[in-house]
């Protein structure tokens, strides 16, 4: 009897142990069903063996397995839906339901090694662009399940991260996030090598893989490491009357201007034009600076030399630096052909830059990188190319 009696309880407690284990691990909680009306959601969840449950990565209570019930015991501070009893209604190998109330809970079991190699055999690994209304969006999708979406183009940058799910039985395409268009399920209409369609619940998206971002130039050096007064001797564009006659059968420049966005490490690339007029008698040089926006231009600042006018600044149509240093003498090559620059590091506060000065075509630059550091550790980096010299 004694014997009976601790192999019942030795069953019990192991069934109690295969339940709990059954019920731990990663989850996809497909949809919530509230008065007989299903919501679609997606959204990663986890019942660690710890006792904590996690949702998109976020924390969100504890929870306990109640044997006698057949239900898990859920606390959330994020309000009433995960807190309390809730009954399992299905628990197998693939799927999970629970209720409780008048909600129920659907989830799908998530294998990681699976999704690993469909995500890795999806074609979909890199960043991805699409254009909407003014705006750009960044969708990267890393190996083995990590998805970031970055949208710029207002001033502001917005940044969403999740996970995401490719499964190629129905080429239907999951991404768990907080808030992004691709939300929920989506479908691959269409995928090559540089290109991709989406079908989302608000229509198709097309978006063309975008190249990451390998040469970066980084700027090590502080305001610190320059001297106070830089060797003004040593730059490049001492002859005003050279830049006069150099610029004078010049229109405009062209530049490619391109912002490094961290998250999906490549660029956002807009447009500068740089006309140019000159004046051989007064004489002067204006450079009024204006941004490609679609295909309009908006001029944004001037920058004149002459009449007493920036007389002294070696650096126009730049603004003038007193710390800097000669970093060296090279070649560059940029989209508008290779020229020989003196090259230069400069800072200013909390901006630091390097210069690409073209040695022949004083007033030009190929190449310019700017790192300018916020007092909250964060780094901006932003690169402008010499694309057109019209005449």
């Amino acid at each position: 009897m004694k014997k009976t009696l601790v192999l019942t309880v030795l069953f019990f407690t192991v069934s109690i142990f295969a339940q709990a284990e059954k019920i731990t691990g990663d989850w996809l909680l497909t949809s919530v069903v509230m008065n007989g009306e299903a919501k679609d959601v997606y959204n990663t969840f986890s019942f660690a063996k710890d006792g904590n449950m996690v949702t998109m990565g976020i924390p969100l209570g504890t929870w306990k397995y109640d044997s006698k019930a057949n239900a898990i015991n859920a606390a959330s501070k994020f309000g009433k839906g995960f807190s309390g009893k809730m009954e399992i209604a299905k628990l197998s190998d693939s799927g999970l339901i629970l209720k409780k109330d008048n909600v129920v809970y659907n989830f799908q079991r998530l294998d990681k090694k699976s999704i690993e190699k469909e995500n890795g055999d999806s074609k979909l690994s890199g960043v991805w662009q699409y254009d909407n209304e003014g705006l750009h969006t960044f969708l990267k999708f890393e190996l083995p399940d990590t998805f970031a979406s970055v949208t710029t183009g207002d001033g502001s940058v917005e940044t969403i991260n999740g996970t995401w799910i490719y499964m190629p039985e129905n080429s239907n395409l999951i991404i768990s996030a907080i808030s992004t268009p691709f939300r929920g399920k989506n479908k691959i209409k269409e995928i090559s090598a540089d290109k991709v369609v989406i079908v989302t619940k608000d229509g198709e998206v097309a978006a063309t893989k975008v190249k990451e971002s390998a040469d970066v130039d980084s700027l090590t050096f502080t305001e610190d490491d320059l001297p106070e007064e830089g060797d003004v001797s040593k730059l490049p564009w001492q002859d005003f009357g050279l830049m006069i006659e150099k610029l004078s059968p010049v229109k405009y420049l062209k530049y490619r201007s391109g912002k490094l966005l961290p998250k999906v490490n490549c660029f956002e690339y807009s447009g500068i034009i740089k006309n140019i007029k000159v004046d051989s008698e007064k004489p002067s040089v204006v450079f009024s600076n204006s941004k490609i926006i679609g295909t309009d231009t908006s001029q944004y600042s001037q920058k004149v030399k002459g009449n007493l006018q920036n007389s002294y600044n070696l650096f126009f149509p730049m603004d003038e630096y007193y710390r800097f240093r000669i970093a060296g003498h090279e070649k560059v090559k940029v989209p508008a052909g290779e020229f020989q620059c003196t090259v230069v590091e400069a800072a200013d506060g909390e901006d630091k830059y390097k210069l690409w000065m073209i040695d022949d075509l004083p007033g030009v630059y190929a190449k310019i990188v700017n790192v300018s550091d916020s007092p909250f550790g964060k780094s901006e980096y932003s690169v402008q190319e010499l694309e057109e010299i019209k005449k």
